[in-house]
């Protein structure tokens, strides 16, 4: 229900203010935080980083109020390193166990706001999402007998899944054709399998992104 009634403000606040009636685009670059939420997400990841791209839309006739997106984002939930030993052969073999997984996703869906003449320009997205994950597992091998460390790869996976984002976002038009822009997304996963193959078991794992970036508004040449 409050997205609904933040649809809505949204939509009348920008309707009444002055527009120019053609469309315009925008391409966006920002810094990404993911956060998991909830047991399905927290069990198989960690907090990470990542970088995202946008191609932003405007859709001719609508005043710059609605928007079509084409997004790509990366993010790496884990990379952890565990020292640990094997016995082979009565001879103790160190070795480091090197765990990193990945997350993807190429989305495609719209917004409402985010262009236009304004300085502050507020936004809400909907998307769907063709989502990625890795995950991949080598241990790095120290021979004390003077030879060299050799690596063993001993895991990796890879899982493509869709999913879907819900954005509140806020633009800062700074100057003619650059922005900040900054928001919030909710984000889900539907049929992940359980540690990437692990299990059979599918899980449905949710995430929270915290985004931040630079926004270059494009124009069309006879509009510009």
């Amino acid at each position: 229900m409050y997205l609904v009634r933040f649809a809505i403000i949204l939509l009348l606040i920008l309707f009444f203010v002055p527009h120019t009636a053609l469309a315009g685009n925008k391409i966006a670059v920002h810094g990404i935080y993911m956060i998991p939420y909830g047991t399905d997400a927290k069990d198989v990841s960690r907090p990470g980083w990542g970088l995202g791209g946008d191609f932003i839309i405007g859709l001719p006739g609508t005043r710059d109020i609605l928007l079509g997106v084409l997004g790509i984002e990366y993010v790496n939930l884990m990379s952890n390193s565990l020292d640990l030993a094997t016995d082979v052969e009565g001879v103790i073999l160190p070795y480091t166990k090197q765990t990193d997984q990945w997350y993807g996703r190429l989305r495609f869906g719209g917004q409402i706001g985010g262009l236009g003449n304004g300085f502050l320009r507020p936004y809400l997205g909907l998307n769907g999402a063709l989502v990625i994950y890795s995950i991949n597992t080598d241990l790095n091998f120290h021979p004390s007998s003077g030879e060299q460390d050799f690596t063993e790869h001993a895991y990796d996976e890879t899982h493509a899944v869709f999913g879907a984002d819900i954005t509140l976002g806020l633009d800062m038009n700074v100057s003619e054709h650059v922005s900040v822009d900054g928001g919030v997304k909710y984000l889900k996963s539907f049929g992940v399998p359980d540690q990437l193959g692990g299990s059979s078991v599918k899980i449905y794992p949710q995430y929270f992104q915290v985004c931040l970036g630079v926004g270059i508004s494009i124009l069309p040449a006879d509009l510009e």
